[in-house]
C-alpha cells in the first residue's frame, strides 16, 4: 500500500504542479527551458518505470500524459503568450 500510495502522490502533485502553472503563471511554464524538460524528464522515468515494473493500464495512462504533455507544449511555443488574468 505505501508504494503505490507514494507513486500516486508523486504523480498527482507533478499533474497539478503543472496544471497550476499553466493556467496561473503560463508565462513562467511556457518561457522557461528547465519546467518542460523537466516534466518530459519525470515522465519519461516514469514510463520506463510503468513499462519495466508496473501494469498496462499505469503505462497507459502515463503514456497518453507524455503525449498531451509533449502537445501542449507544442502548442505553446508556437502561440504567443496570453495570460489569464
Amino acid at each position: 500500500m505505501g508504494f503505490n500510495a507514494s507513486h500516486s502522490m508523486c504523480l498527482l502533485f507533478f499533474g497539478l504542479t503543472y496544471i497550476y502553472l499553466a493556467l496561473a503563471h503560463s508565462e513562467v511554464l511556457f518561457q522557461s527551458l528547465f519546467l518542460p524538460i523537466l516534466g518530459f524528464s519525470m515522465l519519461a522515468g516514469y514510463i520506463i518505470l510503468a513499462w519495466r515494473y508496473w501494469f498496462f493500464w499505469p503505462l497507459a495512462a502515463i503514456s497518453v500524459s507524455l503525449v498531451l504533455f509533449l502537445s501542449s507544449m507544442a502548442v505553446a511555443w508556437s502561440r504567443p503568450i496570453i495570460a489569464l488574468t
